[in-house]
């Protein structure tokens, strides 16, 4: 793919969904001091995306074209900028009570009325959680499975590390996270093997995880 896809049209595109978010239109101006990209830049990047992502641009004559104005986006532009509406977001809006009253109509629909309602709930937020932001790992072109792997190497035999992203065999799966845990676990235990034990409190006891013996 193109460069100025990633360094110019996405950050212009960006810029467009959220500023209209707040407004009927948007200018070159607005775009250009959101991006910090200049007009000429702009311009070229709306004409690029006219069409695809971007459905009614009100034009004037000339270059740069410092009085086009902007007012619809396709749904495109949305998916493309991560903004499309997905179960996962929906359940980030609402609140405890209200996500699990969504998600049992989901369940009563499916599967009939008698599904009885939760005892107790727990919502996570993992698309608006400020350390993942909703992303998984992903290795770029010219790396390999070797480097998630090294990721998970211990610094100094002290400092351990956990995560989907740490290990090749199950790489962006909760389950990779999972075994990743336990992985080191046994590291930081020096024990071949570890016992799993539930707790329902709601704050698990420091003997949730032992030895075997």
């Amino acid at each position: 793919m193109d460069d100025t896809w990633a360094t110019r049209d996405l950050p212009v595109l960006d810029a467009v969904v959220r500023l209209l978010e707040g407004k009927p239109e948007v200018s070159m101006a607005d775009i250009a001091a959101k991006t910090g990209l200049e007009l000429d830049a702009v311009g070229r990047a709306l004409m690029a995306l006219e069409g695809p992502y971007v459905s009614n641009i009100s034009k004037s004559w000339g270059f740069p074209p410092s009085g086009w104005r902007v007012s619809a986006v396709t749904p495109d532009a949305r998916r493309a900028i991560g903004q499309w509406p997905t179960p996962e977001s929906i359940v980030d809006q609402l609140a405890d009570g209200g996500a699990a009253d969504w998600l049992l109509d989901l369940l009563r629909q499916a599967l009939g009325p008698g599904i009885p309602a939760p005892t107790e709930i727990a919502v996570s937020s993992w698309g608006s959680d400020p350390w993942s932001g909703g992303a998984y790992s992903h290795i770029r072109p010219g790396g390999s499975a070797a480097d998630a792997d090294l990721l998970g190497t211990p610094v100094a035999g002290r400092l351990c590390f956990a995560g989907e992203h740490t290990q090749s065999a199950r790489l962006v799966y909760t389950d990779g996270a999972f075994c990743s845990g336990i992985r080191e676990a046994k590291r930081l235990l020096r024990s071949p093997s570890v016992r799993l034990q539930f707790s329902p409190a709601a704050h698990p006891s420091p003997n949730a995880l032992e030895k075997d013996p």
